[in-house]
């Protein structure tokens, strides 16, 4: 609950409701973890809910406003670099098309600590985006297990402060030419 609503990513606060047989196993594994929530979270959260459940609180409005702002400021930065986004109607990350980019040889793999997926795409350039150029993306084929998944495409989170994706448009901007030179597009 807590998460993206209240722009607390990474904690984690929830219900579940459901027929016993499949709670029982919850209970047993909640039994362990629920020390990891701290009571002063879980009251101010109990607050949160409070406050933006009142009729007068336009949180949720806002709050909704606020995402689309930074949405469209990201999804018009991909789309002016080169990166042929896929706007989201609901979510929290943009999806970019890079069948049209060609890196170089080595290109991604070269600081890789862990070298893993040296041979997928979608993992080299986000690699030579974080390394090199200092933003953040994530290989959506990261997100498949027994299969390769797509390796044309990457994902960018615009659930941040508006400076940061600011300064994410500056960085991204000095790969512009590199991507119009490759592009297929």
């Amino acid at each position: 609950v807590r998460g993206k609503f209240f722009s607390t990513t990474g904690y984690k606060i929830g219900w579940v409701y459901g027929p016993e047989e499949l709670l029982q196993p919850i209970k047993n594994v909640n039994s362990f973890v629920c020390f990891s929530v701290s009571h002063h979270s879980q009251y101010a959260i109990a607050l949160m809910i409070e406050h933006c459940l009142s009729p007068e609180s336009k949180y949720f409005e806002e709050l909704k406003e606020k995402y689309f702002q930074l949405r469209d400021f990201l999804f018009s930065t991909l789309e002016e670099i080169g990166l042929h986004p896929v706007k989201p109607e609901g979510s929290f990350f943009i999806d970019c098309d890079i069948s049209g980019v060609q890196l170089t040889e080595g290109q991604g793999t070269q600081k890789s600590i862990t070298k893993q997926n040296l041979d997928m795409k979608d993992w080299n350039f986000c690699r030579w985006l974080t390394t090199d150029v200092g933003v953040a993306a994530i290989p959506c084929s990261a997100f498949y297990t027994g299969c390769r998944g797509p390796e044309q495409t990457i994902r960018f989170a615009f659930c941040k402060p508006i400076e940061q994706l600011e300064e994410a448009k500056r960085r991204l901007s000095k790969i512009k030419p590199l991507l119009k030179k490759y592009s297929k597009y």
